[in-house]
């Protein structure tokens, strides 16, 4: 190392989490992604669609939940369907539509089956 000019402080071993375990945003097919703005008060929609993954392809417009008659969930957009299933939580430093722990326990029973 000497010979070299290497400091053995400037080398490190080590295994990252990768190598142990991959859970991450692509092994759970989830990730968060821009459909649509405003800007001047007027919706523009937005998509991604890549040519080397068409599974990573988005939605393009203002996207919501959506139940059908029975009881599955399907999202689409909000000129389809105006009705959505998700509640606003947080928006502009103000909470709405607060859950309490036990409620959010007795909802993954109740959608897990557990």
């Amino acid at each position: 190392m000497r010979f070299k000019g290497y400091a053995i402080d400037n080398i490190i071993f080590g295994m990252g989490g990768q190598n142990t375990q991959k859970v991450d945003r692509d092994t759970q097919k989830f990730a968060m992604k821009c459909s649509a703005s405003m800007k001047k008060g007027v919706w523009e929609s937005h998509i991604k669609d890549p040519i080397t993954d068409s599974g990573k392809r988005s939605k393009k417009g203002r996207v919501v939940l959506c139940k059908n008659s029975k009881g599955e969930y399907f999202s689409d957009i909000i000129e389809n369907y105006p009705l959505n299933e998700l509640l606003t939580t947080y928006e502009s430093g103000k909470l709405y539509n607060e859950i309490e722990m036990n409620q959010i326990r007795k909802n993954t029973k109740t959608y897990t089956g557990a």
